[in-house]
Parts: structure tokens; C-alpha cells; sequence
């Protein structure tokens, strides 16, 4: 095994490591009677299924009563939510309320 071998494999360890901690901080930051969820691109470092996952919990904390603000790029993610509010340049461009349950949204994916 060469070096460049040896760091792509370091590298990749290293990642599911950090995944495997993004994991745990997200199931803790989730738990127990939170009555606020802040989410910033909380699926951004997780493979398609963990985030997935993570995206069902928020769902299912919003559900229950707790109020939750997730700021995202996909599109996907924010069908998730019951209000989507656009930015542009500083201000609001544009918003909508939702229009499906957000588990259409992962069966058309796949």
C-alpha cells in the first residue's frame, strides 16, 4: 500500500467518524420536551438515508407541538416543512405553505 493509499483510507475513516458524532449530537439535540428546533443544514454532512431519518425526527418533534425553523438548499428538505419562506438578497422573495405530506417527496426519489 503506497502513502496516497493510506491517506484516502485515513480520510475515509475519518469521515464516518465525524458522521457517526453528527449522528449522536443530532438524536441529543432531539430528545426530551424541546418546545424549539433550530436546524441549521442539518442534513448536509449525512448520507441520503441518515438525513432522511433526521428529517422524519424533526418532523415528528414539529408534529408534537414543538415549533422548528430549518434553513436548507434543497428543495426536497424543505418540503418537509408546513410554511417555506424564500430569502433573496437580505429580505423575503418569495413563500408558500405545503402542499403534500412530506414522505412524497422521498418515495418520488427513489
Amino acid at each position: 500500500m503506497n502513502a496516497g493509499s493510506t491517506r484516502v483510507l485515513l480520510l475515509m475513516g475519518w469521515r464516518t467518524v465525524l458522521q457517526n458524532r453528527l449522528r449522536s449530537l443530532l438524536i441529543l439535540a432531539l430528545i426530551g420536551d424541546r418546545s424549539l428546533i433550530l436546524a441549521d443544514e442539518p442534513t448536509g454532512a449525512l448520507d441520503s438515508q441518515t438525513g432522511e431519518d433526521v428529517l422524519r425526527l424533526i418532523r415528528a418533534r414539529c408534529d408534537a407541538g414543538a415549533a422548528g425553523l430549518l434553513v436548507t438548499h434543497d428543495a426536497r428538505h424543505a418540503g418537509w416543512a408546513d410554511r417555506v419562506i424564500f430569502l433573496r438578497d437580505g429580505g423575503i422573495a418569495d413563500q408558500t405553505v405545503a402542499v403534500g405530506a412530506a414522505e412524497s417527496l422521498l418515495q418520488a426519489e427513489r
